[in-house]
């Protein structure tokens, strides 16, 4: 037995991870399959009950749902740890052979937000960044200063480069702006 492992898990059958791509549909009978560290999930009866909708879900559909639950911070509060977890350890159906991807272990696709937020910000939470203006500071003045401006991001802050970033503003009624460069 491995170690630290229980008996039940070591009895459940590995799959190689090219088994596991196979089951990315629930067209004609077939089943969802997702990876989460080293376990092996058919989570085919949840996906219509996933509250982020089945579409979010199945982009996870025959491989590791990892990278998306590192994106989706939601998953990775202490109360929504252990509420995602109990629901997903419902669906264990074996082992990844190899064990967990070991380049998915350190991924943290809000490793290059913006470090320079003001340090006045209140800080609702860091990953994604949801920051408000303190009240006092809202009252000082009629304009908010943009340093000062509440942040309100559901992903992280795309990178782009300023030199060659373009925004274009356009629709139905609207004459079209185009800022060339930020």
């Amino acid at each position: 037995m491995a170690p630290n492992m229980p008996a039940a898990e070591e009895a459940l059958p590995e799959y190689e991870r090219q088994e596991v791509a196979k089951h990315r549909s629930r067209e004609d009978g077939g089943r969802v399959w997702v990876t989460y560290k080293d376990g092996v999930y058919d989570i085919t009866e949840f996906v219509e009950n996933h509250p982020g909708g089945a579409k979010r879900i199945m982009m996870a559909a025959g491989g590791a749902i990892d990278p998306f639950w590192s994106m989706y911070q939601q998953h990775n509060t202490a109360q929504a740890r252990r509420r995602v977890r109990d629901i997903l350890s419902a669906y264990k159906i074996g082992r990844l052979k190899g064990g967990a991807d070991p380049g998915l272990k350190d991924m943290d696709p809000y490793k290059n937000e913006p470090a320079d937020r003001h340090p006045a910000l209140v800080i609702r939470s860091a990953k994604p960044c949801n920051a408000e203006t303190p009240l006092e500071l809202l009252t000082a003045s009629l304009v908010t200063p943009a340093d000062l401006f509440y942040v309100r991001n559901h992903l992280p802050v795309p990178e782009v480069d300023e030199r060659s970033y373009r925004l274009r503003v356009e629709g139905e009624g609207l004459r079209t702006v185009a800022k060339l460069s930020v």
